[in-house]
């Protein structure tokens, strides 16, 4: 009768929150999303003859590995679970540092699974907060490098194991890996995140990193730990921080974190501490305030995503000179009209305007513009000022290029409110951790995709051919190439400028 009542608050703060129409769009696309992750889970489960191979296998690098829970009143059984978690393990040379700041002392069951394992280092401390209590767990770290786990969830049997294995292969400062969740009673998988490899702007649009987190003690030392500033997100704050000032941020393409659902957890009910989403804000301030790059922040209808406005809007000849090619375009007069169109609809003073069939790199070079956008003819923008913003947004991050997202609007002739529009470009399409590409193209235009990512401002690896802003130089040089994108360039998706075709 408990958890019954449970879901239904649940499911009324949802409603408050997001609104009959936003709620039932959220829950369609997670229909759209779905996939048959719970029923597949044993495929990519390791067997006892690998784990057998990975206890006997010997690295060159062995780093101690301390791994930092803070406790606070976790249920008994969870508990003992993520002990067990820790201690299974097929590498051997951790460290466990557990800080209990809770009420309900767990020493006991502490004692009777360590059964005198030194490896496993318990502590009882006045509840400092999180961030506070996860620092004293850092102060009894001896290990190279320090790994975070909360004390509810669990570490696949590979996990270190795996993660020392790509410190063995690029020497990382800071690794991370994938993740899901599991059901109370550590039975059921679901919910995959399977991540892109690092990507700062993505970083600062949410927590995609958050587990499990591996980095240098030294770093963590250096970073200062944990602020109780940030208590709710002083992981992500610690996060940013960390991947400031690595030389090398490692992604780990496997699920070796299991995050528990139940009543409590922030996992099972994303409404539950909305604090630490306003702390989560501050962390992306105090990152952008760090690195000196321009830009307010503001939080997304769902809790935990976030905005950045960068830059300062510029406009007349203070603004950069941009040179706005329009492609596919038959004739003069088809050319002149969209002109007209641009001119009205867009507030950016500083441009230029031609057309084209095909890009043609012989006769963009007459153009010394700072900037080109490249648009398919037809396209119509959401609103005046998108081209201020990808300016503005591209000289704050120095990006090379940055893609706006592109749908196909249709309406019925009868009655045009009824109208639809589908994704043509929304970022980087997603693979799943069966190797299946997921395809944004064709989905609904408020579809938010994989962990929202149609709506997060992010690093992508491709790029579209329409509805894009490029340097000069860039734009050249892909012309020339082929349209091949290269490694080190900052290719950025922007959500928060739409086109209509």
């Amino acid at each position: 009768m408990g958890f019954n009542l449970y879901k239904v608050k649940k499911a009324a703060a949802y409603i408050k929150h997001y609104g009959p129409d936003k709620l039932a769009k959220k829950a369609l696309g997670r229909l759209i999303g779905r996939d048959d992750y719970s029923e597949r889970f044993e495929a990519v489960t390791p067997d006892e003859e690998e784990l057998f191979y990975e206890r006997g296998r010997s690295f060159e690098k062995k780093p101690l590995v301390s791994i930092l829970v803070p406790v606070y009143n976790p249920p008994v059984e969870y508990f003992r679970e993520m002990i067990l978690s820790v201690m299974n393990q097929t590498y051997f040379n951790w460290q466990l540092c557990l800080v209990d700041a809770g009420t309900k002392k767990l020493g006991d069951v502490v004692a009777e699974l360590a059964d005198g394992d030194d490896r496993v280092c318990y502590s009882q401390i006045e509840n400092g907060g999180i961030a506070e209590n996860t620092n004293a767990a850092l102060s009894m770290a001896e290990g190279d490098y320090i790994a975070l786990l909360d004390n509810d969830d669990t570490l696949s049997p590979d996990a270190l194991y795996h993660m020392v294995e790509e410190i063995n292969r690029t020497s990382a400062d800071c690794l991370y890996s994938d993740e899901d969740k599991m059901d109370g009673e550590g039975k059921k998988h679901f919910c995959p995140h399977i991540k892109p490899d690092f990507n700062p702007q993505l970083l600062r649009s949410n927590n995609y990193i958050c587990h499990l987190f591996m980095v240098k003690t030294e770093l963590a030392r250096k970073v200062g730990g944990f602020s109780k500033e940030y208590d709710g997100a002083q992981d992500y704050d610690f996060i940013l921080k960390c991947t400031e000032q690595a030389d090398k941020v490692a992604h780990v393409r496997r699920v070796l974190y299991h995050w528990r659902t139940h009543e409590s957890s922030t996992s099972a009910n994303p409404l539950s501490k909305l604090y630490a989403y306003e702390s989560g804000k501050k962390a992306i301030e105090a990152h952008l305030l760090r690195t000196g790059i321009k830009g307010s922040v503001s939080m997304l209808d769902d809790m935990g995503f976030y905005r950045v406005e960068y830059g300062e809007k510029t406009h007349g000849a203070e603004a950069p000179e941009v040179t706005v090619v329009v492609t596919g375009v038959k004739d003069n007069d088809t050319a002149q009209k969209y002109f007209k169109y641009l001119r009205k609809n867009t507030e950016y003073d500083n441009l230029k305007l031609c057309a084209t069939g095909e890009l043609d790199a012989s006769r963009l070079a007459n153009y010394e513009s700072e900037y080109f956008c490249i648009l398919m003819c037809g396209a119509k923008p959401e609103n005046r000022d998108w081209l201020t913003r990808l300016t503005a947004e591209a000289d704050a991050l120095g990006a090379d290029a940055i893609a706006a997202k592109l749908l196909v609007r249709q309406s019925l002739p009868i009655y045009k409110k009824l109208g639809r529009s589908f994704i043509v470009y929304s970022g980087d399409d997603y693979r799943d951790m069966f190797g299946r590409v997921h395809m944004n193209a064709g989905k609904p235009g408020w579809y938010k995709g994989y962990f929202n990512r149609n709506i997060l401002q992010q690093n992508i690896e491709k790029l579209p051919r329409t509805a894009i802003l490029v340097r000069r130089e860039e734009l050249m040089r892909l012309l020339a190439d082929g349209w091949k994108v290269q490694e080190g360039k900052q290719y950025l998706y922007e959500p928060g400028v739409e086109l209509y075709k």
